[in-house]
């Protein structure tokens, strides 16, 4: 996040979000984390990289950014142990979140819409989360490594929908 980040998102989350996207180069940082650090600052100049976090068609920064990392949450076992993007609960959650956070419904139309509208993105944004985790020496999945398996489950053509609401 940045100096242009919408004033509807508290502080607090702000930070929270920041401390995982943003990580201080350790002291006396290994050369594999130096490459990580250099490499992600290079990243970060990319043409897609502002609007990744500009997030342009949402309302509700606040809300959406929230609940990401609850999203992250649920899915951040299912990642660590290695299983492919699939549905389930988490993808639910992040689909319903970016569902709202647009005023629209959580519909399989929007759900290919949305994988089609990320997907993209993915190879860029999955280095710069890895390039987080080697410099954080992150033993579970990141915020963004999260992100990046929930979206490829979300742009999977086994994806058919939502599932029942309870």
């Amino acid at each position: 996040m940045g100096t242009d980040d919408p004033a509807s998102v508290p502080a607090r989350l702000a930070d929270a979000i920041t401390a995982q996207a943003v990580p201080e180069l350790p002291e006396n940082p290994a050369a594999e984390v130096v490459l990580a650090y250099a490499e992600l600052h290079a990243l970060t100049r990319h043409q897609d990289f502002p609007l990744y976090w500009a997030c342009p068609n949402v309302r509700d920064k606040a809300s959406l950014y929230s609940e990401l990392l609850d999203t992250s949450e649920l899915a951040a076992d299912t990642v660590a142990g290695g299983v492919p993007p699939q549905p389930g609960e988490a993808l639910d959650h992040f689909s319903r979140a970016c569902a709202r956070s647009r005023g629209e419904d959580d519909t399989p139309g929007f759900r290919t819409f949305m994988g089609a509208q990320l997907h993209g993105t993915i190879p860029l944004f999955r280095r710069y989360w890895q390039h987080v985790a080697t410099i954080t020496a992150a033993q579970r999945p990141n915020l963004g490594i999260t992100h990046c398996w929930l979206v490829e489950a979300l742009a999977s053509r086994q994806q058919a929908g939502p599932a029942p609401t309870r």
